[in-house]
C-alpha cells in the first residue's frame, strides 16, 4: 500500500511552508523563525534528517517529512513545490536506504509530480525499477 497522510491530505494554499514546517519540527524553528532562510534552506536540513531517520527505521520522523514533501509539492507557491524537489526529492532518491522504500513513503501523486526529476537522476535501471514499483501500486 501506498503513503497516505491524513494530515497533509488539504492542500492548504493559504498555508505557508513556515507554518506548516514549524508544527511538523519544532526543532527547526532556527530556519522557520529566521526570515532570510528559505524553503530550500529547509528541506537541505530536511533531508540530512531523512537520510539518518531511514537508518534509524524512524517512522513517525520519515511520516512527517514525506508528508510535508506531499504537501509542499502540491502547493501553489513554485518556491515551496520547487524547493522540495531540488532540495529534497533529486537527492534522497540518490540515498540507498531511501530509494529502496521510497514507495512505501511517498504518494503516487507526489511521485508522479517528481517523476522528471527522479528520471534526471538516476540511471535507467534504476529509473524503470522504481517506476516499478510504483506502477505496481496504482
Amino acid at each position: 500500500m501506498n503513503a497516505t497522510y491524513p494530515i497533509m491530505e488539504s492542500h492548504n494554499i493559504d498555508m505557508h511552508w513556515r507554518k506548516k514546517a514549524k508544527e511538523l519540527f519544532p526543532d527547526l524553528s532556527w530556519i522557520t523563525d529566521d526570515p532570510e532562510e528559505s524553503p530550500y534552506y529547509l528541506w537541505t536540513e530536511l533531508y540530512l534528517i531523512c537520510e539518518k531517520a531511514h537508518e534509524e527505521k524512524d517512522d513517525k520522523t520519515l511520516r512527517n517529512i514525506y508528508g510535508f514533501a506531499d504537501w509542499s509539492i502540491h502547493h501553489e507557491d513554485q518556491d515551496t513545490w520547487n524547493s522540495v524537489g531540488v532540495s529534497f526529492y533529486e537527492h534522497i532518491v540518490l540515498n540507498e536506504l531511501a530509494y529502496r522504500d521510497l514507495h512505501q513513503w511517498v504518494s503516487l501523486s507526489a511521485y508522479k509530480a517528481a517523476e522528471t526529476l527522479f528520471k534526471n537522476v538516476l540511471s535507467e535501471d534504476k529509473f524503470s525499477a522504481l517506476s516499478q514499483r510504483f506502477e505496481n501500486i496504482e
